[in-house]
């Protein structure tokens, strides 16, 4: 006779919440519930399916022992820059904020921050990557590392930032922005096109546009300490 085992086999379909939770841990995992909570928002009526796989979040797990990575199971409202910041507000004594420098408010070109994310869950490594080097050089790197690797949203970056800050207290890119996948073009038409990064520096949730031209990586390392790095996110599996 067969001895019973308790190893659950992996499955090649979407994953539970409690099980996503049972693999990568619940200090990995900001829940739908905890992020509708952080914006004031009604929770949804039945929970978000993870579209990942037992097997990735595991590999994610395992990588996360190595101490070299930092992978997170966080959920995202479809909220864009503009909602995110009329919630929380600015310099509001909330735990977490927006920075009160925002230049882009006033812009005339409103797409990219009205633009809303896709709701649900992200996997997404919070581990600062490719320092000293230019957007489309991190595009090349992002994509060494396979077809499932991706540049992750920067408006679900913002919502992990005020939302794991809430709810643990632990305040993840700290000092330095994620450069990130929105492509927004100066209003004179003069300069290349300028890619949207957010962080979280002493005025609070930074949002900021860089150009990719090569001399940026100048300037920032003479004036603003190497603060651009990148945050990769796994691509949804289902």
């Amino acid at each position: 006779m067969e001895e019973s085992t308790n190893v659950r086999e992996p499955r090649l379909e979407p994953t539970i919440l409690s099980v996503a939770i049972e693999i990568l841990g619940k200090e990995k995992v900001i829940t739908s519930d905890e992020n509708h909570k952080t914006f004031n928002l009604e929770p949804p009526g039945s929970e978000p399916t993870v579209r990942y796989t037992e097997a990735t979040l595991g590999q994610c797990a395992t990588e996360n022992l190595s101490g070299n990575s930092d992978w997170r199971l966080t959920n995202a409202a479809p909220l864009s820059f503009t909602e995110q910041c009329e919630i929380i507000g600015v310099n509001s004594g909330y735990q977490l904020y927006f920075d009160n420098y925002r230049w882009w408010v006033e812009l005339e070109d409103s797409t990219w921050k009205e633009s809303r994310p896709e709701a649900g869950y992200y996997l997404i490594d919070f581990t600062p990557r490719m320092k000293d080097t230019n957007w489309p050089d991190q595009e090349r790197a992002i994509c060494l590392l396979g077809n499932e690797f991706e540049r992750a949203d920067e408006r679900v970056i913002s919502q992990a930032l005020l939302t794991t800050k809430r709810v643990t207290g632990e305040i993840l890119l700290e000092g330095w922005c994620h450069w990130g996948q929105i492509i927004t073009q100066p209003a004179d038409n003069t300069h290349p096109e300028y890619h949207i990064a957010v962080g979280n520096l002493v005025g609070g949730i930074y949002i900021g546009h860089y150009s990719y031209d090569p001399w940026i990586l100048e300037y920032l390392h003479t004036y603003e300490d190497d603060l651009m790095r990148v945050c990769v996110s796994r691509k949804f599996e289902f």
